[in-house]
């Protein structure tokens, strides 16, 4: 979707975000260190080979004997993988794809191009300690683009690695509209990495509104990098009059930054969606 088509864009002004515009947080890794009811990794299932602590000690290239701790799970299609690893192309300059066994490869790390600081995310990862199992949460309302949870062992839990779930909503991101800039800044890539530097770097998120938070401060780093706008929130808002009239739609805005090199001017970028659609309106405000 083209700028053209959703005109959002606007010079930066001064726009106090009211209470009764504030619809919620992106429901993403809150709490990544907390236990959730029901998840469980069997080690019986595509990752049986996780018979002890990961333990990489160089990134792994494809054709390495080593297994990549980054691996998804066998319902996420091939299509909805390469869409992921495309993404992860772009913004990393790395080469990566998924192996036969779904696990996430790094083929060449010669970083033409994009995120220095991504780069870093993604080899920190690779060489860590930690389980990262990628799940597909299209259309589940729980899900609102992606989140990370802590998993558990269903065997042998004492000698496996702390192992976390990502789930990322890929049909959510089928409903966003806004400017081009700014949806290049907010697609499954970045939720991707968003959740990774939760689990990584044990990044928080932010309570607070009017500002980006820890972890979107370093995925931002990577935004710059890449010639990107910079993610201003981390709740989004209603769009103005969005809670009025009749009308069963709900839609919700996240604002983007970025200052031109030459005039030093801001400009602001947007990025919608519809929340009935995507999901995380409170419950009193999706049944109006």
């Amino acid at each position: 979707m083209t700028s053209s088509a959703l005109p959002l864009s606007a010079e930066v002004a001064n726009e106090p975000t009211h209470p009764a515009d504030f619809a919620g947080p992106i429901i993403e890794g809150d709490e990544v260190r907390r236990k959730t009811q029901g998840r469980v990794v069997s080690a019986l299932i595509r990752i049986s080979f996780f018979c002890g602590t990961v333990v990489v000690c160089q990134l792994p290239l494809l054709g390495s004997e080593s297994h990549s701790p980054i691996i998804c799970r066998e319902q996420l299609s091939v299509a909805r993988r390469e869409m992921l690893v495309d993404r992860l192309r772009t913004i990393t300059g790395f080469e990566v794809t998924f192996d036969e066994n779904g696990g996430l490869r790094v083929t060449s790390a010669a970083g033409r191009g994009g995120s220095q600081t991504a780069r870093n995310l993604i080899a920190t990862a690779l060489n860590g300690k930690k389980v990262i199992v990628l799940e597909d949460a299209s259309d589940r309302q729980d899900v609102v683009f992606s989140r990370v949870v802590s998993a558990e062992w269903k065997h042998h839990a004492s000698n496996m690695p702390p192992a976390f779930v990502v789930l990322i909503d890929f049909a959510d991101f089928d409903h966003l509209l806004g400017d081009r800039e700014a949806l290049k800044a907010f697609d499954v890539g970045w939720a991707f990495l968003h959740e990774l530097e939760h689990v990584v770097n044990e990044s928080a998120d932010t309570q607070e509104a009017n500002q980006p938070g820890e972890c979107e401060d370093h995925i931002n780093l990577m935004r710059n990098e890449c010639g990107l706008p910079l993610r201003a929130d981390y709740f989004y808002t209603f769009v103005p009059y969005a809670q009025r009239g009749t009308f069963r739609t709900r839609f919700v805005r996240l604002a983007f930054e970025q200052k031109n090199a030459t005039t030093n001017k801001g400009r602001r970028y947007w990025v919608m969606w519809d929340a009935t659609l995507v999901g995380g309106l409170a419950p009193e405000i999706a049944a109006k």
